[in-house]
């Protein structure tokens, strides 16, 4: 038998969410600075075709160009929100708009013709980089004090609309930081449910392999140790005892689920009982177990005392019965718990046959303290059944558990 090891899915990473979110919303100021840096250049060209270029006003436009250009190149390499260089745009731009201001003094062209919209872009990036409002209204505030000045000292005559203006820049920036807050928690939200998506995916995948390393136990080494146990191939009678001790250790896993090495000790009826068959099937005794119905708690006392009724009931098949097998079922209601002690040996008639030690004090006695009943259905060569059964309610065993 040979099993591949499965081939887990590769996660996506933790923060891919907030790194495209990041990404987007980077090349979008950078393709807003693209923009205004081509609004530069074409109004550079316009005025020489015009004849109406100075030497001060192309250097101007030349440092906003460059200046330009340095952003654009920050904003798309850029791996985490770079406020320090935001924050130096919206300096540069306070600058230029006062040097614009001083040489569009007179007749000559006016730089502010495309000085505004790169003005204005430098508020879309301020708003995009910066997470925390406060900062992000220090760094548009710079550039208000610097247009206020400009108009309010050097370009009187100029007829520029204050009001329009100074809602441009606040609202722009207000508008863009507002966007880039949603864009992120978005992200944030969109991490969080991949991460969860691959955590059940992980938890999806181990159940999956366990599941499938829990089939071929099943179908191959527990049947070959249970057909070991039960059949003749082993002479020697300890370690035919050993096997099916084995085996029957390995059919629990298995049906529990649990990994070999998950060996936790007894809790509960289902191993209370497992304890006991186990320790019959070092006498030789082969017995099936059955606990897959128990779905309500029982407590300990209940527990205890239903074990160790079976555990005598299973002495009798082993000394009285004449065959080496039995079946223990166990099932659990609302309202009560039943263990069944069955086998398929010689029988004998209950009023014929008056009840030994062992079955009137070591099972019925047992029962009887925690408020249970015992019946005994058994005939001549029919085999014997025994049946425990234990009101839960009465027995007060819910409350034990809690």
């Amino acid at each position: 038998m040979r099993l591949s090891p499965a081939v887990a899915p590769v996660p996506p990473p933790a923060t891919a969410g907030a790194a495209q979110a990041h990404r987007t919303m980077m090349r979008t100021g950078a393709v807003f600075r693209v923009v205004t840096v081509l609004h530069v250049a074409v109004s550079v060209v316009a005025l020489a075709a015009g004849g109406r270029l100075r030497a001060p006003v192309l250097a101007l436009a030349v440092a906003a160009l460059v200046e330009g250009l340095v952003v654009i190149r920050v904003f798309l390499v850029a791996r985490r929100p770079p406020q320090l260089f935001a924050a130096w745009d919206a300096l540069f731009c306070s600058v230029a708009l006062v040097v614009g201001a001083l040489l569009g003094r007179g007749t000559g062209p006016d730089p502010w013709t495309f000085l505004f919209p790169y003005v204005t872009s430098s508020a879309i990036l301020v708003g995009a980089t910066f997470r925390r409002a406060r900062y992000a209204a220090a760094a548009t505030g710079t550039v208000v004090v610097a247009y206020l000045a400009s108009v309010l000292l050097v370009r009187q005559d100029r007829g520029d609309a204050v009001d329009l203006d100074l809602i441009t820049f606040a609202g722009v920036t207000a508008a863009t930081w507002a966007v880039a807050r949603e864009i992120r928690r978005w992200a944030a939200a969109l991490d969080a449910a991949t991460a969860d998506a691959v955590a059940r995916q992980a938890e999806l995948s181990a159940e999956q392999e366990r599941s499938r390393y829990v089939r071929e136990l099943h179908d191959h080494v527990l049947q070959t140790l249970e057909t070991l146990a039960r059949g003749r191939f082993l002479a020697d009678d300890r370690m035919r005892g050993h096997v099916a001790r084995q085996a029957f250790r390995l059919r629990r896993l298995v049906e529990a689920g649990a990994r070999p090495d998950a060996d936790a000790g007894p809790a509960g009826l289902a191993e209370a009982l497992a304890v006991v068959v186990e320790e019959h099937l070092d006498a030789g005794l082969s017995v099936d177990l059955q606990t897959g119905r128990l779905r309500h708690p029982v407590g300990p006392q209940v527990a205890g005392a239903l074990a160790a009724a079976v555990g005598e009931a299973l002495t009798n098949v082993r000394k009285h019965s004449g065959v080496e097998r039995a079946v223990v079922q166990a099932v659990s209601t609302a309202d009560e718990v039943t263990v069944s002690v069955l086998d398929r040996g010689a029988g004998f008639d209950p009023v014929a046959v008056p009840s030994g030690l062992g079955l009137r004090e070591s099972v019925r006695g047992r029962v009887a303290e925690v408020g249970g009943s015992v019946r005994v259905d058994s005939a001549a060569g029919e085999g014997t059944c025994v049946v425990l059964t234990v009101p839960l309610r009465a027995a007060g065993d819910r409350e034990a558990v809690a």
